[in-house]
């Protein structure tokens, strides 16, 4: 019967394919110093974690304790990858419930149903969703809720409530920090898959209109398959225009309607 496998033995397992290979390929009078007994390319006699005998089959492990490694590193990868998934969601910027996968869309209300489909689209038949309705319509559960699905599933994506990111930026100029304005705008180009949540509720300013501008553009013109954006506001795309302070209104409202498909959302009735 197998034994448990110590650290070390579990530490051979990442070297069990390389040795078996080497045995093929080479003898061990090719190597310039003595093999390590550990590590020897010459077949064992005995099972190298348990010791009991090989089969002619066999190299280093006998198959319990082949089966008992392998079984390990499928739990290994599985804890590994659902750790650089955990992080992900941690550095996407999602609220916690969507983050620690607690509101998903599959909770969500029939009235999110028309949202959900346009969403589900995104990456195949369109690139950009505009989800657009009175407070407590579902916008930010339907777009922050695809995005933590899309992570899960390997995506790498952020999520930005507009307001936080000027209140970022302000504070990145007072403090003098090493980021400038253009880092922060091309890390947001740059995504696979951007989630805006709320544009229109940030300050109105000229600053404001320039900075969304350049990211809504920079969108915009690198559309690529694989690569989307949600955008969610109180306002439709027409009024959305009236919104801005300078000339940036009308380019933003149009970069926006011919890079998303635009979908109301109302309250569910109670």
């Amino acid at each position: 019967m197998a034994t448990e496998l110590s650290e070390e033995d579990r530490a051979l397992v990442e070297r069990t394919e390389q040795v078996r290979q080497l045995a093929r390929q080479r003898s061990p009078e090719s190597f310039q110093c003595e093999p390590s007994p550990i590590f020897s390319p010459t077949r064992s006699e005995t099972c190298r974690t348990c010791g009991s005998p090989l089969a002619e089959d066999r190299f280093a492990f006998c198959e319990a304790c082949d089966a008992i490694m392998s079984g390990k590193l499928q739990e290994r990868t599985k804890r590994d990858e659902a750790e650089a998934t955990d992080r992900r969601l941690r550095l996407s910027g999602l609220p916690t419930l969507y983050a620690q996968r607690k509101r998903t869309l599959a909770v969500l209300p029939a009235a999110a149903n028309d949202s959900i489909v346009a969403v589900e689209a995104l990456g195949k038949t369109t690139l950009g969703v505009y989800l657009w309705g009175e407070a407590g319509s579902f916008k930010t559960s339907v777009a922050a809720a695809f995005l933590a699905r899309e992570i899960i599933d390997g995506a790498t994506g952020r999520y930005v409530f507009v307001p936080d990111l000027f209140t970022d930026l302000y504070a990145i100029y007072a403090a003098g920090d090493s980021r400038s304005r253009a880092d922060i705008v091309d890390s947001l180009i740059e995504v696979p898959c951007l989630v805006l949540d709320d544009l229109g509720k940030e300050k109105a300013s000229d600053h404001a209109s320039s900075v969304l501008f350049e990211i809504i553009d920079g969108r915009y013109r690198h559309q690529t398959q694989g690569r989307w954006t949600i955008v969610t506001s109180n306002r439709s795309p027409e009024l959305l225009c009236a919104r801005f302070t300078d000339d940036t209104g009308e380019p933003i409202a149009r970069r926006l309607s011919e890079m998303c498909v635009s979908v109301p959302m109302k309250r569910e009735a109670v």
